[in-house]
């Protein structure tokens, strides 16, 4: 968490904080000391562009919202958009194929750098059944699970594993200011 002092000001998106999780998050920063925050209960899809707007700088966000691939995108669009070089970007729940591919999206951006993550420990057939089950679902749906795994490309699963993306958590520094060109483009 970012340090406490008298400039620090955290923002909260959590449109389920009262409701679903009766405060609990917030009664654990109080009783931290932290007192200086702003609790916005709103999808972050509607909170990110007014931050985005008012032109808010930050130093630290966490992506751990809805693990679809649309919203944690539109999450990370905002986000890179307000934080600031030298900040910090941490993502949870990359294990999901969704979130996990907006990781390799951001993976290769040249204003960002992988700084930390922490990975998630698969047995040799854990991998594989995962592997399978998320990847190549459609492919089993298709030619039948035996086929599928014959067809899976050892490049794809070597790759999310070299980049660390076989995690639970990642974290992200961005290094300088996003100069990408307007039609800057990567494969992911």
């Amino acid at each position: 968490m970012a340090e406490k002092s008298a400039t620090s000001h955290h923002i909260i998106i959590d449109p389920n904080q009262q409701t679903e999780w009766e405060s609990v998050g917030l009664h654990h920063l109080t009783q931290a000391g932290y007192n200086n925050f702003t609790l916005r209960e709103e999808p972050s899809e509607f909170v990110l562009p007014n931050l985005t707007e008012k032109m808010t700088p930050i130093e630290l966000a966490f992506i751990d919202g809805w693990h679809r691939f649309d919203h944690t995108l539109v999450d990370f669009f905002y986000i890179n958009r307000l934080l600031r070089p030298g900040g910090i970007l941490v993502v949870d729940d990359v294990r999901m194929p969704s979130v996990r591919r907006v990781m390799r999206m951001i993976h290769t951006y040249p204003c960002y750098r992988m700084v930390g993550h922490v990975p998630v420990k698969y047995s040799t057939k854990g991998k594989a059944v995962e592997i399978v089950k998320t990847a190549f679902r459609p492919l089993s749906k298709l030619f039948g699970k035996r086929i599928a795994v014959e067809m899976i490309d050892a490049s794809v699963v070597n790759s999310d594993t070299s980049l660390g993306l076989n995690s639970s958590v990642i974290a992200f520094q961005k290094v300088g200011e996003d100069s990408r060109p307007w039609n800057w483009y990567e494969n992911f």
